[in-house]
């Protein structure tokens, strides 16, 4: 049984050791790829206690956590745009208006009297610091200032598997931050150019709406967006 025993310990030691090694080539694959990470919806399209992490390979194909052996292309992402709340912030400012009256120079005086008549009292006079003591209120200030602080709204991302095709959906919380990084994971622009060129009209207006979206975020140019404006309409 001992035996046994430490065959099976030098097993799972040896186990242990293909997992740890597994972790630290996955940690350092992962030193060169993107990722951001989800808060997903639940069925009534609110946030959940549940969140993903969306990793994007260097070759362009995204895998879901730390399970690399399930790779996605991602296809679409389908999201409303920014929306904004008004917040209220206050700031308050206090300013003393009080002074200062300094205590005990008569203890002093009479000190330097019984000391040093004479010249003693002056000197005590002014040496006799005694205590600070503060008389007067504190004024306060309070300035608010509307401000607009954008808010997380719901938003889906389609991701094709490349082994099957199978369409996977996601359900999650959005912000123009990261959209600008999930719009980066889809397919070269390019790609996504001739693509489109076989599609119906509302495929190409969607299309055009994209480019728009990128440019008003300062990704492409005018000139691009125009390029590419006449590219979709065959123009």
């Amino acid at each position: 049984m001992l035996f046994v025993y430490k065959i099976q310990r030098k097993e799972g030691i040896m186990k242990l050791k293909v997992s740890f090694k597994g972790y630290k080539d996955l940690k350092i694959k992962q030193k060169d790829e993107t990722s951001v990470s989800l808060v997903l919806n639940n069925d009534k399209g609110k946030p959940s206690s549940s969140r993903i992490k969306i990793w994007r390979q260097q070759d362009g194909l995204i895998y879901i956590n730390n399970d690399i052996e399930v790779l996605y292309e991602m296809i679409d992402l389908v999201w409303q745009g920014a929306k904004f709340k008004t917040v209220l912030n206050s700031k308050t400012n206090t300013k003393d208006k009080g002074k200062l009256k300094r205590k005990g120079r008569m203890f002093g005086a009479i000190v330097g009297s019984i000391l040093l008549p004479g010249v003693g009292t002056v000197i005590g006079l002014l040496t006799g610091t005694g205590n600070k003591k503060k008389k007067g209120n504190l004024k306060s200030t309070t300035t608010e200032e509307e401000l607009e602080e954008e808010i997380d709204t719901p938003a889906i991302i389609k991701l094709k598997k490349k082994l099957t095709g199978e369409i996977k959906v996601i359900n999650f919380q959005c912000n123009s931050a990261l959209a600008n990084v999930l719009y980066t994971y889809m397919p070269q622009q390019d790609d996504m150019v001739e693509n489109s060129k076989s599609h119906s009209p509302e495929d190409v207006y969607s299309e055009i709406k994209r480019f728009k979206y990128l440019l008003d975020e300062n990704i492409i140019t005018q000139e691009e967006f125009e390029q590419k404006k006449k590219e979709l309409l065959n123009i």
